[in-house]
């Protein structure tokens, strides 16, 4: 569990695609070394079980005595600022991650919520939501009383193609009767003419 991380750490919990009697551990503590320029040494790995393939680990901080001037600043970096950078790199798709030979199912990082008392350190996932989502805000519907109009708050590139698409429900609060083909043609040269006058 997420529990069995130290009290000054940054876990993380990756699951990758594989099986676990294929799994390499050193492999795959190479690879993630290489990503955050870290040694293999640094990368605690606390347990691997199955689920496809899931590895509970920690990075640990570098050995700084044999940094120079010309140690590139990820190197520099402390294990847990390592951790989230690795964590972030996951969640934004990064390309930093093209060239990792391990297909990353599903990746989350906790830490030991601070004030915990011994033996009951409360263990928190990081940058999971608090709360449920909001509600969905639906504007009211428009009808004879409740007109709408299309305000222009969008940038629209010289060249570049809009497409706009309505989608109506079978409500009979709106409906729209049978366009014909010249009325057709009609509202397409007046929005023309509306988004060229506009932008």
């Amino acid at each position: 569990s997420a529990g069995c991380f130290s009290d000054n750490s940054v876990g993380g919990i990756m699951r990758v695609s594989g099986v676990l009697a294929n799994f390499r551990l050193d492999d795959w503590a190479r690879e993630v070394a290489n990503l955050v320029f870290a040694e293999i040494s640094e990368i605690n790995t606390v347990e691997v079980s199955t689920g496809s393939v899931v590895i509970y680990f920690s990075i640990r901080d570098p050995d700084t005595t044999g940094f120079t001037d010309e140690t590139p600043e990820i190197q520099r970096l402390g294990g847990n600022e390592k951790m989230l950078l690795l964590y972030q790199w996951w969640v934004t798709d990064s390309d930093r991650l093209d060239d990792f030979d391990y297909d990353i199912i599903d990746f989350k990082v906790y830490a030991r919520r601070a004030g915990s008392i011994s033996g009951q350190e409360e263990v928190v996932t990081l940058f999971a939501p608090a709360g449920d989502a909001p509600d969905i805000i639906i504007p009211q519907r428009p009808d004879d009383e409740n007109q709408f109009s299309l305000i222009p708050a969008i940038n629209v590139q010289e060249g570049s193609t809009l497409q706009i698409s309505v989608t109506v429900g079978d409500d009979s609060a709106f409906s729209l009767q049978p366009i014909s083909l010249s009325a057709l043609v009609l509202l397409t040269l007046a929005l023309q003419f509306l988004f060229h006058f506009l932008f």
